[in-house]
């Protein structure tokens, strides 16, 4: 078990506490998911799990954190300047390895081809370097296990192979992630982290159910909630109303009976005095009445068009033999045409490098004089990551558009503060979340998007999914996300070392049963 008793997290130099008194035993069998916006603390929770109280970003605070426990912990970020061998053996309990174990990850992750050697580490691709992370910190046998966005750089294999190792393991396992699948097929216990009054005030709320159920639970109180406040508001507003009648009547007359009748207006005093006893029960009723429900707010936006593209138009036409990165052959040969406005999901496994398809289909969109949106995996290849999200969407020089600018971020739950922070320093959430905001605020005809869900939380997702579902342009992206595809993609297809494959055509009947949904 790992113990945590009144953790606090507060980001240094800002007033916004991301952890606020939080407590929880983490037992064996708990597969808990950490789900909120973003920025609400989820990775400063894991981290503050791993290391402590040395956050170089915040403070940490708490009464009580277990220690002398192996923890495994995989984080959003992987580097090491090393060799491959290096990196993995160094890190490995050799008295208690498992070979069985293992050989299975390595068969169930697709590596077991995959040398490890004297090679850099930083050479591997980011499936390979996270998959080979997940599997040794499996062979830990640890204590707890944390997991910081694990699906991000995963095939839909693999992140197969992680569900079925996460739900065969007897130690608790902690994960943030945006994948709503994955949650779903893994997670026992959901904590909803929330920051509310505009963004004032955080807490962390402990759901012992499944993610699907959580969102049921979620809504139903929110509803019971709010009911209940109306109800409660209603009542009291009738009964001040009474007051207030019953109030003017008795003032009334005792003014015109202290000028005609004393005796009259001795009883009607008293009479006040019943008054104003029934005034301070109002108002301690009013004190109890259930509060309005504050909950986080998913983030809500339009994404813009030059205006739809006809059905006809040949908006792609590209074919490329072979399909290699300098003097690496990924594929023999791809081929894609695309007309009008269609939706596209690219998919394939590790290492295939669907991004270069990507690069290829940009520069090929862009030489057609198309208004082209390209949304890669690494937001600083667009992103000035010295500049605020202000200066990223308006000319400082320019007052009306600093408003404007402070008015949108402020739609996409930006604080005053943050607002005001380098985009180096937002967390993964806030830099996806800005960047789609600018490309709301942008008009296109293609959206090129390559994982475009990796850093949205679940609970915007949706928000995220309707957006593309009503573009009225094309989309082409590459994605794992099995939610976002079965929601949004016309045509699936999937690349591998034979080419580009046409796999599924999903009407809007079809996009909830596909196989994208389907559970291990």
């Amino acid at each position: 078990m790992f113990n945590i008793k009144n953790l606090n997290i507060s980001r240094n130099n800002q007033s916004l506490s991301l952890v606020k008194n939080f407590s929880f035993t983490f037992a064996d069998q708990d597969k808990v998911a950490l789900v909120g916006e973003e920025g609400t603390g989820k990775s400063s929770l894991i981290k503050a799990m791993v290391f402590k109280d040395s956050l170089d970003y915040a403070s940490v605070k708490f009464d009580e954190m277990s220690d002398s426990l192996v923890v495994g912990y995989v984080p959003q970020l992987l580097s090491y300047q090393g060799s491959v061998d290096d990196m993995f053996y160094k890190n490995v309990d050799w008295e208690f390895f498992d070979y069985a174990l293992f050989n299975e990850l390595l068969n169930d992750f697709g590596l077991v081809d995959l040398d490890i050697d004297k090679r850099p580490y930083e050479v591997l691709s980011g499936g390979e370097k996270v998959k080979l992370k997940i599997i040794q910190e499996l062979m830990k046998q640890p204590d707890i296990l944390l997991l910081d966005e694990p699906t991000n750089d995963l095939d839909m294999k693999s992140i197969e192979a992680l569900e079925k190792h996460l739900k065969a393991v007897n130690y608790p396992v902690v994960i943030s992630s945006h994948d709503r699948s994955f949650i779903e097929n893994v997670a026992n216990t959901i904590i909803h982290f929330e920051q509310v009054k505009r963004r004032t005030e955080s807490y962390q709320t402990i759901y012992r159910m499944t993610y699907s159920d959580f969102i049921e639970e979620r809504h139903y109180r929110m509803t019971k909630q709010a009911s209940q406040h109306t109800k409660e508001t209603e009542e009291f507003d009738k009964a001040m109303e009474r007051f207030e009648s019953i109030h003017d009547r008795v003032h009334h007359s005792l003014k015109t009976a202290t000028r005609q009748d004393p005796q009259a207006a001795k009883n009607l005093k008293d009479k006040m005095r019943t008054v104003k006893s029934m005034e301070k029960r109002l108002q301690r009723q009013q004190d109890t009445i259930t509060s309005r429900p504050e909950f986080d707010k998913p983030i809500d936006f339009q994404l813009n068009n030059k205006g739809s593209i006809h059905t006809t138009r040949k908006v792609l036409d590209i074919s490329i033999k072979p399909l290699k990165i300098k003097d690496k052959v990924l594929s023999k040969g791809v081929e894609l045409q695309l007309y009008g406005p269609e939706k596209i999901a690219i998919i394939g496994e590790n290492g295939i490098d669907k991004s270069t398809l990507l690069y290829a289909i940009k520069e090929s969109l862009e030489s057609s004089g198309l208004n082209v949106a390209w949304m890669p995996q690494s937001y600083s290849e667009v992103m000035d990551v010295k500049k605020n999200s202000i200066e990223q969407l308006a000319d400082i020089k320019d007052k009306e558009a600093v408003t404007k600018a402070r008015t949108f971020l402020g739609s996409l739950n930006f604080t005053a503060e943050e607002m005001l922070v380098p985009f180096s320093e937002l967390s993964g959430g806030q830099k996806a979340k800005l960047y789609f905001g600018k490309m709301a605020l942008d008009s296109s005809d293609v959206l090129l998007l390559d994982e475009p869900s990796r850093n949205i939380s679940p609970l915007s997702l949706e928000s995220l999914e309707t957006a593309l579902k009503n573009y009225t342009g094309a989309v082409i992206m590459v994605s794992h996300d099995r939610q976002l595809i079965a929601h949004v993609a016309d045509k699936i297809y999937e690349l591998d070392v034979e080419g580009l494959h046409l796999k599924e055509t999903l009407n809007d009947n079809e996009k909830k049963s596909t196989f994208i949904l389907t559970d291990n």
